[in-house]
């Protein structure tokens, strides 16, 4: 008994499988009596229209799904994706029931397609890699068809707040040779679609839109993106170096003079802010039209360090000049103007002291003080010159590079919201 039923069950999927082979071939035979049908007298060089006084309209979708690369110095967008064609051809068309076939996939070498041309190229014109997609054709006389490319797009960038920007650039599509009368080009979707992109490291994806428009009697559809660079790398690697060397700049004011060191600091620093310059303009593009906010940042400080060095070598001179020389009395200003806090502090101690001794004492000690504070001749000599020049040398650059670093440190944040 278990003996019969084995044998039925193994006779059932012989029965199965044999049925299912004829019903593949069957299909299989539809297929390609299906193919033989529909192209036969069919010339794809006419485009499909029954009444062709009006247009026929080709629906576009477009694809992200890399961003391969924003080169803002030769303005060019390069970007991989592949396109949703739609459109209708009433020459293919056929009963489903009477077949079974409900669809066909067929080579878009054998049927007519829309020659799909990049309408903003960057360097040279070129149409989609057309010929290797396959299209699907259903019962109806709809067409789908799905060509892929790497498209190079011109885009104009505005650099001005590099490495804070966010860019706009789109990918135009025409249809080649066909005026709109004869073919029109629809946003089959208000926005591209992204749901295989794969993140950029340097940029990040913004908002999408598309949009149809007619040109010189022909049809164009756009397709618009937004991307916000990823300022990260550039702040580590360049934007806080600078600033570090800026406040390195100042401190040139504090090398003792007699160490000789100070010249070849300050060169040291002023070529190190030169190599920065060129490592910024070498990565944006070369135009005025506007000008990165970092070129007249990087600017700005290099000409804080030529000041520097202006002031270090003038200083120097100070130092080393005549002793037998007098100091001009505006030096002397200078000296005492910078001083002032010492000698008030001298003074204060003067008379904390005077407030121990003896009236006496303490009377001819507040009349010495006065002495020294008003009546007495001061001498100010070239090194005392030379050391109030480089207080205040080093106060006005720190002022001077710490302004600039602010200022461009809210200007940056301000437009990035």
């Amino acid at each position: 008994m278990e003996c019969l039923r084995y044998q039925c069950l193994v006779w059932s999927v012989f029965l199965f499988l044999w049925v299912a082979g004829k019903a593949q071939q069957t299909l299989s035979n539809s297929t390609y009596i299906l193919h033989q049908i529909l192209l036969k007298n069919y010339n794809a060089d006419i485009r499909p229209c029954l009444d062709c006084k009006t247009p026929l309209f080709v629906g576009i979708k477009f694809h992200l799904t890399a961003l391969n690369k924003i080169d803002e110095i030769e303005g060019e967008l390069s970007t991989v994706g592949y396109l949703k064609v739609v459109w209708s051809d009433e020459r293919l068309t056929w009963d489903p029931t009477s077949n079974g076939v409900g669809n066909v996939m067929m080579p878009s070498t054998k049927i007519w397609t829309p020659i799909v041309l990049l309408g903003n190229p960057s360097k040279e014109i070129i149409h989609l890699n057309q010929d290797d997609a396959i299209a699907r054709v259903l019962y109806n006389g709809t067409v789908i068809w799905h060509p892929g490319d790497v498209f190079r797009s011109r885009c104009e960038y505005d650099v001005h707040s590099y490495p804070f920007d966010k860019q706009s650039c789109s990918i135009v599509f025409t249809p080649w040779s066909y005026l709109a009368s004869e073919i029109t080009f629809l946003a089959a979707s208000d926005h591209a679609d992204t749901a295989f992109y794969q993140e950029n490291g340097e940029w990040k994806l913004g908002l999408t839109s598309s949009s149809t428009y007619t040109k010189k009697q022909s049809s164009f559809v756009r397709f618009h993106f937004n991307f916000i660079r990823r300022s990260e790398f550039f702040v580590v690697n360049i934007i806080v170096p600078i600033s570090f060397l800026s406040f390195l700049n100042c401190l040139a004011f504090a090398i003792p003079i007699q160490s000789g060191e100070r010249v070849s600091y300050t060169i040291t620093v002023l070529l190190s802010f030169a190599v920065f310059m060129t490592l910024v303009s070498d990565n944006i593009p070369k135009t005025s039209a506007p000008m990165s906010l970092l070129c007249y940042y990087l600017t700005s400080l290099f000409s804080g360090s030529v000041l520097i060095m202006t002031c270090v070598t003038i200083n120097m001179s100070t130092f080393y000049t005549d002793p037998s020389i007098d100091v001009p009395p505006r030096y002397v200003r200078l000296h005492k103007m910078v001083t002032r806090g010492k000698r008030r502090k001298k003074l204060d101690e003067r008379k904390r002291h005077v407030n121990c001794v003896s009236n006496d004492t303490r009377q001819s000690v507040q009349n010495s003080n006065e002495a020294d504070g008003t009546t007495q001749n001061v001498t100010v000599t070239w090194h005392e010159v030379a050391a109030a020049l480089d207080k205040i040398g080093l106060i006005v650059s720190l002022t001077y590079f710490s302004c600039i670093t602010i200022g461009m440190i809210l200007y940056t944040t301000r437009s990035k919201l």
